[in-house]
């Protein structure tokens, strides 16, 4: 035991190499958004503490016990246990260990199996692309960099294999409980988990976590996050359990969510085979996860394979109370009627949008039934019908003036009904439900709105004096948060409008061609938007 204790003591306290960058200086006053719950939020100082931080800012734990114990890593101690921070190469990202217990390895030559000295029941861990074996337990190998591989190896175990930069022969095997990811806020923005799942505290954070990811443009540390947490939550709840099914449903929203559209199916048809399998009984489940899944594909622009699944569903809707769970008839008839569109059967769109807006009305969905109407008139003037088009949307504008006069603050997404309006000549309209404001510090859909009414209805210097100022104000930006599948558009726009140069167009058309699979994919909900920019773009 004096041995054991000797060796863990020297190999953990080896000099920091001169070479090696200060992260608490480098890092300092940079916020992390994190899928612990315990630290959602933290910072580095530049008088070496890490900081934890609440969802306004405020310091909730003042970490004095940290220390950085080579490049990229920082350790903090506390009395029964350590939190580890491993820093990606490029600073942008990080995978966090809560464990009670670590121990030194010394790697075996040419690879990544190595020796663990002083563990009482392991004494060896072998490593490939996809297995992880430690002692006699084993489990599903993640890599996050070359030099940090991980794995869960039961409901109570994840586990960190570390080499050491300075002494690449040696390491670390970080055996405890819990595994963490985190991105700089400023990337990914901030995580508000939402509370209609069965997983709650770490697991429910964790697997809602994918977004924010994604948004930060970690797509492989989002691939990485979402295998452990199925992993974790597999083991912990079983692998036919409701918990497993919503950790599936948030991953997949997770990447809808972030327009990581592609991945989203994948998450949503687990959930949709686990549904059918261990929960027969519950129609309105399967409903639920089924429409997800069907949505999904449709959104990855897989629209002949959606459709059976919608199809498949379709009996299941007359178990599902229209009082208690209309909003599952309306996802359902929603995402039906964005395939219908999809696949140009215009007259089919609108018949299931009219289905929506009679259960959005005996539900007294305003915001919803407008919302549907708007998608009438995109599928109306796709069909050439203009006419059709234009009385869907005034009937959309009637309802939200109604809507204001009884609640002035009840403003929905009126940019959507701005840029129909702008799409249909309604130019008055247009700037009516675009308003503008006097923001400072980020640029709004309102805006864009109003730009192109301007634009598009004849108004040149009011527009350009207006693009100017967006412009010049995303210059002074230091981050844009981009949502939507055409928002870097509404970017380059109002470059080209303001600024009327040659490069300022030519850059404007190329992101316009560059978009075309995202219009492909998700006809309907860029089909409005192309419109007005198509007609803005021939005015440059």
């Amino acid at each position: 035991m004096i041995i054991r204790s000797v060796a863990l003591l020297t190999f953990a306290l080896f000099p920091l190499a001169a070479n090696c960058a200060d992260l608490y200086k480098e890092l300092d006053g940079i916020t992390w958004e994190c899928s612990f719950r315990t630290v959602p939020r933290f910072r580095l100082t530049d008088d070496n503490k890490v900081e934890t931080l609440d969802s306004k800012g405020k310091v909730t734990r003042n970490e004095t016990r940290s220390k950085q114990i080579e490049d990229r890593i920082i350790r903090v101690q506390y009395k029964d246990g350590t939190l580890w921070y491993l820093f990606s190469d490029d600073l942008k990202s990080c995978l966090l260990g809560n464990t009670k217990k670590y121990y030194p390895v010394e790697f075996v030559p040419g690879g990544n199996n190595a020796k663990v000295i002083g563990h009482p029941d392991c004494e060896t861990i072998e490593v490939t692309d996809t297995e992880f074996k430690a002692g006699a337990a084993s489990g599903d190998a993640f890599h996050y960099r070359k030099d940090v591989i991980g794995s869960v190896l039961s409901k109570s175990r994840a586990v960190l294999l570390v080499r050491s930069k300075d002494n690449p022969e040696k390491g670390w095997f970080i055996d405890g409980m819990h595994i963490g990811v985190a991105v700089r806020t400023e990337d990914g923005g901030k995580l508000s988990v939402t509370s209609r799942t069965k997983l709650s505290g770490y697991l429910g954070r964790s697997a809602q976590i994918t977004r924010v990811l994604c948004r930060a443009n970690q797509e492989n540390l989002a691939d990485i996050h979402e295998s452990h947490v199925a992993q974790v939550v597999s083991k912990f709840y079983g692998d036919k359990s409701i918990e497993l099914l919503y950790g599936y449903r948030d991953m997949g929203l997770g990447r809808g969510y972030a327009r990581s559209f592609e991945k989203s199916p994948h998450w949503h048809s687990k959930a949709y085979t686990l549904a059918n399998e261990s929960s027969p009984e519950m129609p309105a489940l399967r409903f639920e996860t089924g429409t997800r899944y069907a949505s999904a594909l449709s959104d990855a622009g897989r629209f002949d394979e959606a459709l059976p699944v919608f199809k498949e569903i379709y009996p299941l809707r007359e178990d599902i109370d229209p009082k208690e769970d209309f909003s599952l008839l309306m996802s359902y008839y929603d995402g039906l009627a964005k395939n219908s569109f999809a696949r140009k059967d215009y007259p089919r769109a609108v018949n299931w949008f009219t289905k929506y807006i009679k259960v959005a009305e005996e539900n007294t969905y305003t915001g919803s039934h407008i919302a549907a109407l708007l998608d009438i008139g995109a599928c109306r003037l796709a069909a050439g019908d203009t006419a059709g088009a234009k009385k869907a949307v005034t009937e959309a504008v009637a309802m939200q003036a109604a809507r204001q006069k009884r609640n002035p603050k009840s403003t929905y997404d009126t940019w959507k009904l701005s840029f129909a309006c702008v799409a249909l000549d309604m130019m008055d309209e247009a700037k009516k439900y675009g308003p503008l404001f006097n923001y400072k510090s980020s640029i709004r859909y309102t805006e864009y709105a109003h730009l192109l009414a301007l634009w598009n209805g004849g108004e040149t210097e009011k527009a350009r004096s207006l693009a100017d100022k967006i412009a010049t104000r995303i210059e002074t930006m230091e981050n844009i948060q981009i949502r939507r599948d055409v928002d870097m558009m509404t970017i380059l726009i109002s470059k080209a409008i303001g600024l009327n140069t040659p490069d300022a167009i030519a850059e404007c058309r190329t992101e316009w061609s560059a978009q075309a699979q995202n219009l492909k994919n998700r006809p309907l909900e860029n089909y409005i938007f192309a419109r007005v920019l198509v007609t803005a773009m021939s005015k440059l």
